[in-house]
């Protein structure tokens, strides 16, 4: 899912990345030939909520802008802003629940059989797609089928194929893509213009943008600084791993740390195996440096080393093992240089199953 929105969202320049779908969504709009369901799909952090938002502002905007988006002074702008617009509706999950209810879905058929009370349309965006049960998409198939009045329904989904198909058949797909790295580098370079400080963003966020201009956040910049400085001197011998698994495990996101080890390993795993290529991003090193840290491991100890760091992130996440524990068993084998990591690699058996510390 794509990070939260802000209401004001609909008035800020389009990303550039999306000025096609704009584009071709003002069109259809000028034309009266919208349609009345669309399912945007695409990977996490492309920005397509933020889409989702722009139509729907755009839609309910009495007065929209030369290029379509929402004017921002009208009353249907300012509702929507204070989210309290009584003709657009999100159904989402309710909290620490990962199923959209079928009681939400009905709840909204019946809302849209209803005239809209601005006088317009009635928008109402459904995140994730994914997340509706059979059952509550079931439910929803009588909206798209026999939509009342002026309705626009945008579902929005990073797994459209994990949408029932029958949903998928009465939604007009738009697909959002992840921009080009010259796109997004392009829209980042003017207001963060470290060029290390975006390498290492673009890495993490493997070519997210929302997700990459996140890690680039003043807070997140000293939290990766101190996860890189650990992580250096426990591969130069400088810093006990026990002691900074203990200090990770009670100060540091398991989601963060367990991406931060799995882009780790990937970096280390290119550089072993390939032998060139650029310096790393996640570590000021160079790459002969980093190179004769990995010496004494073959290229069987850094893939085992890349596999379980990826267990071990779901593992974090879940809260499926003992946090520090498991941190210890990431952090101790970079202070050997993977040496024989295979033979020893924890992931083969299985770490024991217990509560997050």
């Amino acid at each position: 899912m794509d990070p939260t929105v802000d209401t004001a969202a609909e008035t800020t320049p389009v990303f550039p990345w999306q000025m096609p779908l704009w584009t071709r969504l003002g069109e259809a709009r000028r034309r009266d030939r919208l349609a009345h369901a669309y399912l945007l799909a695409g990977p996490p952090g492309v920005g397509k909520r933020v889409l989702a938002w722009r139509i729907a502002a755009s839609v309910l905007c009495r007065s929209p802008l030369a290029d379509d988006r929402a004017c921002g002074q009208c009353p249907d702008c300012r509702l929507l802003e204070a989210g309290t617009h009584p003709d657009c509706a999100v159904v989402e999950p309710e909290s620490g629940k990962a199923q959209i209810s079928i009681e939400a879905v009905r709840e909204l058929g019946a809302d849209l059989t209803q005239t809209a009370h601005q006088g317009g349309m009635r928008v109402a965006l459904i995140v994730p797609a994914e997340a509706m049960t059979p059952q509550s998409a079931n439910s929803l198939l009588k909206t798209l089928e026999e939509p009342h009045g002026r309705v626009l329904l945008i579902l929005i989904s990073d797994r459209p194929l994990a949408v029932l198909p029958t949903l998928r058949s009465r939604c007009q797909r738009l697909d959002c893509p992840a921009p080009s790295q010259d796109v997004l580098r392009g829209w980042l370079r003017q207001e963060y213009p470290d060029e290390r400080r975006l390498l290492r963003a673009l890495t993490l966020a493997g070519g997210a943008p929302l997700h990459t201009r996140s890690y680039l956040d003043d807070a997140e910049v000293q939290r990766l600084d101190r996860l890189a400085q650990d992580s250096l001197l426990v591969m130069t011998g400088t810093a006990d791993p026990l002691a900074v698994a203990a200090r990770w495990a009670t100060g540091e996101s398991p989601d963060l740390l367990g991406l931060w080890m799995v882009r780790l390993a990937e970096e280390m795993a290119r550089l072993r195996i390939l032998g060139h290529g650029p310096p790393p991003v996640l570590l000021d090193l160079d790459t002969r440096t980093l190179q004769r840290m990995l010496a004494r491991a073959d290229n069987e100890d850094v893939l085992a080393y890349g596999a379980f760091a990826r267990q071990a992130r779901l593992w974090l996440v879940q809260g499926a093992a003992q946090r520090q524990g498991l941190l210890e068993s990431l952090l101790i084998p970079l202070a050997a240089g993977l040496h024989a990591f295979r033979a020893q690699n924890p992931g083969r058996t299985g770490l024991p199953r217990e509560t997050t510390s």
